[in-house]
């Protein structure tokens, strides 16, 4: 029994690691759509008014909450300063020290259209489910596509860039809800937890 009780332990040892979360990265609009399954699109259209703009900041909107400096913006703002062929959009400001959070219902898919105000392409960080990623938006008025399908249930998205950069968004996609199921590492502990107790009612015998 002393070799069953150390295969137990090294086993709980071996299982007690997190196991953390692998998210895909997609630059095709088409293939995450075709991976992610069905899911609800933010256009942001009908929140500003025209030529103007509308606070999102602290409030929910449809299936999303926005925190700090979040704006629907019509595309005739600043004399067509938001014009991006697709209508409204949705504006980022992140100085220092806030960082934009997007917050909605657990799932496995985040999509969205990516850019910037700036004449120049501006690398930005996005991070899902505790992991970031590195990327860049195109120029002023060219958008960027960037999907994200994690194999666990995440419900927060965060943008940041440097020198207060303002990026951009629209067609925002989450996709269905998902509820989250036990991690590998759980299962294998509650397994060993029941063969625990399986070889302590043989020995009471």
């Amino acid at each position: 029994m002393k070799i069953m009780s150390r295969i137990m332990l090294f086993c709980l040892v071996l299982f007690a690691a997190p196991i953390h979360a692998s998210v895909v990265l997609y630059q095709d609009l088409s293939q995450f759509l075709a991976a992610a399954g069905p899911g609800t699109t933010e256009t942001y259209e009908g929140y500003a008014p025209p030529g103007g703009f509308a606070v999102l900041s602290d409030s929910t909107v449809g299936s999303i909450t926005y925190s700090d400096n979040a704006y629907a913006v019509d595309p005739a703002f600043d004399g067509g300063g938001y014009n991006w062929g697709t209508g409204a959009v949705l504006l980022l400001s992140n100085p220092a020290p806030f960082t934009p959070i997007l917050t909605f219902a657990p799932t496995k898919a985040f999509g969205a259209l990516f850019g910037t105000v700036n004449d120049f392409q501006q690398d930005i960080t996005v991070t899902i489910d505790g992991q970031s990623f590195l990327l860049s938006t195109g120029p002023f008025a060219n958008w960027t596509f960037y999907g994200f399908i994690s194999d666990t249930p995440f419900s927060t998205f965060s943008i940041s860039a440097a020198n207060s950069a303002l990026p951009i968004l629209d067609n925002v996609f989450v996709g269905q809800a998902s509820v989250a199921v036990p991690e590998p590492a759980s299962l294998a502990m509650l397994g060993l937890g029941l063969l625990g107790i399986a070889i302590r009612r043989r020995q009471a015998r």
